[in-house]
């Protein structure tokens, strides 16, 4: 951890920086240390925070957003992971990367909150979004079968 905590903090621009505090969290995920993950995944988030409001290229922006919503997943935050994912379309509008962001958190409501009434929002968003795309034509299909299924 210490190896990685020194890695973002010396060279927090770079992928290995902005990926190191989510090694940290899995670390201790993985030897079953809850309040030590727990306590890592507080400072990545303000880490990522920090990166994200200071005066850095929006590429970096960008990717420590990606990770502030893989941190939410690792520990199981499944609202806040879509809850994220659903503001980054607006928030970097020209970035074509986040706009499958709203399929991802569908599938989140889905199957990890049990909420078919969120996903369906999730995916209506995508269609208002992104009208006569491929992307707005899956969403169509995935709400089709959460509003059948009803």
């Amino acid at each position: 951890s210490l190896k990685y905590k020194e890695i973002y903090q010396n060279f927090s621009r770079t992928e290995q920086g902005l990926k190191a505090p989510l090694a940290i969290i899995k670390n201790y995920r993985e030897k079953n240390e809850q309040d030590a993950a727990r306590a890592a995944y507080e400072q990545a988030l303000a880490h990522y925070e920090r990166l994200i409001s200071s005066q850095i290229p929006a590429l970096v922006k960008i990717m420590a957003e990606s990770h502030i919503v893989t941190a939410h997943s690792e520990m199981g935050n499944w609202e806040e992971a879509a809850d994220r994912l659903l503001v980054l379309p607006g928030r970097y509008p020209t970035y074509p990367g986040f706009w499958g962001n709203y399929l991802i958190a569908a599938s989140i409501y889905e199957k990890e909150l049990g909420a078919p009434d969120g996903a369906a929002e999730a995916l209506k968003q995508c269609m208002d979004r992104y009208p006569s795309t491929t992307l707005a034509a899956e969403a169509e299909k995935q709400y089709t079968r959460l509003t059948e299924a009803k």
